[in-house]
């Protein structure tokens, strides 16, 4: 089957969405678009994770702004761009769903354009959980799905009291104590003019291979400002550590920020610090509310079937000549077909078409990308049974010009060999008996 993408920056997760002899072509193509009955083929969609475009742009937006906000990690947002109406086949990727408690046992509740639904689970495999088809329109939707995404900080509101560790270096010391105000509880750190004041607390679960969350509430008494580091280690090596320094301010305000770990066997920690100042009152600074929570990066593709088959011969063999040279065999050709070459797209690579007495046949080819990187050309006639020949054209021009230079340079040394024998003969004395 061909399916159609429709993303102006095509990933490579779509690719998943299709069996293993599909292919993905881009819709914005123009010699695709161009292709007869390609509008039958089928579509791959992508919707945005709005937990993912977060996490991409934390780094790249300037200034704090994207720090001093609170940013609800129990539910995702995708959007998708539907290109025209149509059924929809949603698969949802099923990478550690359990751990933000998403059942997909039976069925997924969530929301579409604000409106309640329920998607029926038609399969389960170790990559994607596949739903039975919905209906969608064309334009823009939004489909948002609740999650249960712990705190893997439970004790981050100080209820109950001293959960965290105090420092972990001899230039930690500092008081820590726990004060109300009212019904609500926070930690103050104060340090002094030579000792840090340091809560530590050990995130657990931790896995290396996922995006993490942090945030937490502080208020700046006096001193420094308020910090925040997370640190990430293993067999007394610290293999990631990452510092957030937080703007002075005197009332409570948010601070939060994304962390991305190496991906190695090791520990995560996160520590709330109120660091030693050149001044006898040292820094005091209050905390409250600090989380921990994964960040949600499953994908969510849309697929609609092909209404339109185009078969693949049953049989094509191919052997490598050379690195810019393969010829190959293809037998049992039922009608149109797409020949895909998985080497880098290049316009330089060209493809001729033979019959099996090996008499080439001419006709034309249109040659376009595939599967994100691959060549292919669309083959609409032709016999039951041929062979094709694919090579780089520019290394048929570096042969093309290394014979000719070849042969100039010899024609070239046989004009100064006769050249240099005309002379000595010309010169030669005459012999005297």
């Amino acid at each position: 089957n061909i399916f159609l993408s429709y993303l102006d920056n095509p990933k490579a997760e779509i690719l998943t969405g299709v069996q293993e002899r599909d292919a993905i072509l881009g819709s914005s193509d123009s010699i695709v678009s161009s292709l007869p009955n390609i509008n039958l083929g089928g579509k791959v969609l992508l919707a945005e994770n709005s937990q993912d475009n977060n996490l991409l742009s934390f780094d790249t937006e300037p200034g704090i702004s994207n720090r001093i906000l609170s940013r609800n990690m129990s539910n995702v947002v995708f959007t998708v761009k539907v290109p025209e109406d149509g059924l929809y086949q949603p698969l949802l990727e099923r990478y550690h769903l359990e751990d933000f408690v998403v059942s997909v046992n039976k069925s997924l509740e969530l929301e579409i354009d604000g409106k309640p639904t329920e998607w029926g689970v038609s399969n389960l495999s170790d990559s994607y959980v596949r739903f039975t088809p919905i209906a969608l329109s064309k334009g823009t939707h939004k489909i948002e799905l609740k999650l249960e995404n712990n705190n893997l900080l439970p004790d981050g509101n100080f209820e109950r009291g001293v959960t965290f560790t105090r420092g972990d270096s001899a230039r930690d010391g500092g008081v820590h104590t726990i004060e109300s105000i009212g019904n609500e509880k926070f930690l103050s750190l104060t340090s002094s003019s030579k000792q840090n004041a340091v809560a530590t607390w050990q995130v657990l679960p931790f896995d290396p291979m996922a995006n993490y969350y942090i945030e937490v509430r502080y208020k700046q008494i006096y001193g420094s400002n308020a910090r925040v580091s997370v640190s990430q280690t293993g067999n007394n090596v610290v293999n990631r550590s990452q510092l957030e320094t937080m703007p002075n301010y005197p009332e409570w305000r948010v601070f939060s920020f994304f962390y991305t770990p190496t991906q190695v066997k090791s520990r995560m920690d996160v520590r709330l610090q109120a660091a030693a100042v050149n001044d006898p009152l040292g820094t005091k600074i209050l905390y409250d509310d600090i989380k921990v929570q994964k960040v949600f990066l499953n994908r969510l593709l849309l697929v609609e079937n092909s209404k339109q088959v185009w078969q693949a011969p049953e049989k094509i063999e191919f052997k490598k000549k050379s690195p810019v040279l393969y010829e190959g065999d293809v037998s049992g050709v039922k009608g149109p077909h797409f020949i895909i070459f998985a080497e880098n797209y290049s316009p330089l690579w060209e493809i001729t078409i033979y019959d099996k007495d090996g008499m080439e046949l001419t006709g034309s080819y249109p040659h376009f990308t595939a599967n994100l990187f691959a060549n292919a050309w669309l083959l609409e006639d032709g016999p039951d049974e041929y062979r094709f020949k694919i090579y780089y054209k520019p290394q048929q021009l570096f042969w093309a010009g290394f014979i000719i230079s070849s042969f100039v340079v010899i024609i070239s040394f046989l004009v100064l060999i006769i050249y240099k024998i005309g002379s000595l003969l010309k010169n030669r004395k005459p012999f005297k008996k």
